[in-house]
């Protein structure tokens, strides 16, 4: 619905609705050069009013919403951090109790809410995330690209925990691979980073208290948020919020996401995955896998996930085995270090008609200290991201480009005070005229 039947609808002044625009507390996408109010603004809406009800500022409700928009945890995670929240603020209104009466009862009713539902939640076990068996065809030998057969192997719910991958074509173990703890590595990524994982497990293990995981991955997500500037967080939230709704994983097979991270992609469509389709996200840094494996395992619906620790240049997959490409700046993020146009180093890997969901990082300019280089700039512009995939065969249904912005923070540090950057996100598919998986 447009703007003015909305306020009208919910009693907020149209003023007051674009003010709310502006500080990026509601998300309003336009639709033939009007802004469509959906039920999902409608919710981030009361959701505010409610906030506001219990005495939190317009700056804190913005801090909230880019928290639990971009944490995308579980609800028992957002439970325990919400309680912990609005029980340090009950502190602090009980010291204006007069002024702050209504705040105060409005908090306290929240807070026995979610003890309440915590309470219940914290008692359902944790799924398993493990290599699923039906995954194993679509990984490969490195030496000869044969079939791989799992011994010595842990198996959990019809997923591998622990184990090793062999060639069943004569290359043994030269050509394998190593499961850990759910994990799929190829082994020289395992034995650099083992003594750390171990001593890691240990720690975690000696604590006995499960929750400390829960409260890291928080404690992560609290910090990325609070040190990245907010039109930053807002301009990732704006391509999230956009691919969301136009991914349609209809009668796909097998998707490769390219450089998972700490799975702000993943955990945006996590509950649009079909349970058949099978998810392989890969990332060569193990502690975000580890990172990523601990919210999943309290995700409320199982998915068939490989998180899978290799390099790009060496993908242990199958040729022609993924109907769908997943790219939420992972060539942006190989593009700093490493030559190449990622999607074309793992073509091979594509079907004939295969489905694309990217965003990518794109200079407005580069500055005198920039540090891009010259012959790595073409895939940190516009022109050349576009121009790549076309080659490629994808025909790009939808485009969008997010707002420029100029500060990143400590987790974003890859661009220069004089430079700007915004992220065109693109859908599209090649080998059909339509988009969709066969």
């Amino acid at each position: 619905m447009r703007i003015g039947e909305f306020s009208t609808r919910t009693g907020v002044t149209v003023d007051t609705l674009r003010h709310y625009m502006e500080l990026g507390l509601l998300v309003v996408e336009k639709r033939g050069g009007q802004y469509d109010f959906d039920e999902h603004v409608q919710k981030d809406l009361e959701r505010i009013l409610q906030l506001k009800e219990m005495g939190f500022s317009l700056a804190e409700v913005k801090r909230l919403f880019q928290f639990e928009r971009l944490g995308a945890m579980t609800d028992y995670q957002k439970d325990v951090y919400y309680c912990s929240l609005f029980s340090e603020r009950i502190h602090a209104v009980r010291l204006e109790i007069e002024a702050r009466q209504k705040a105060l009862a409005a908090l306290e009713e929240a807070t026995g809410a979610l003890v309440a539902s915590s309470e219940v939640k914290g008692d359902v076990p944790r799924q398993a995330v493990g290599l699923p068996l039906e995954a194993l065809p679509l990984l490969a030998c490195r030496r000869c690209g044969g079939d791989l057969s799992l011994h010595e192997g842990e198996i959990l719910e019809g997923r591998v925990l622990q184990g090793k991958l062999i060639c069943s074509g004569g290359c043994g173990e030269a050509g394998g691979l190593v499961v850990e703890a759910g994990i799929v590595y190829v082994p020289e990524l395992w034995e650099a980073q083992r003594s750390e994982f171990e001593v890691r497990r240990k720690a975690i293990e000696a604590s006995g208290n499960a929750s400390e995981v829960g409260d890291g991955t928080a404690g992560f997500l609290e910090a990325y948020l609070m040190s990245t500037d907010p039109a930053y967080l807002d301009r990732i939230y704006e391509g999230l919020s956009w691919v969301r709704s136009r991914a349609d994983f209809t009668g796909c097979r097998a998707a490769l996401e390219l450089g998972s991270g700490h799975g702000f992609y993943l955990r945006t469509v996590y509950d649009q995955l079909p349970e058949t389709m099978i998810y392989v996200a890969v990332d060569h840094d193990p502690e975000r896998h580890r990172f990523l494996k601990t919210i999943l395992e309290g995700a409320a619906q199982p998915r068939k996930l490989v998180l899978l620790c290799a390099d790009f240049q060496s993908l242990p997959l199958k040729a022609d085995s993924f109907d769908v490409l997943m790219d939420f700046t992972g060539t942006s993020n190989y593009s700093f270090d490493n030559d190449g146009f990622l999607p074309d180093i793992v073509n091979p890997l594509m079907r004939e008609k295969a489905r694309l969901f990217g965003s990518y990082i794109v200079f407005e300019r580069f500055g005198i200290n920039t540090r891009i280089p010259a012959d790595r700039r073409l895939w940190f512009t516009e022109a050349g991201v576009l121009e790549g995939l076309a080659g490629l065969g994808y025909k790009l249904n939808e485009t969008y480009r997010t707002a420029v912005v100029s500060q990143g923070g400590v987790f974003e540090d890859y661009f220069e005070a004089d430079e700007r950057v915004r992220t065109v996100v693109a859908v599209g598919a090649r080998g059909s005229d339509e988009v969709g998986c066969v």
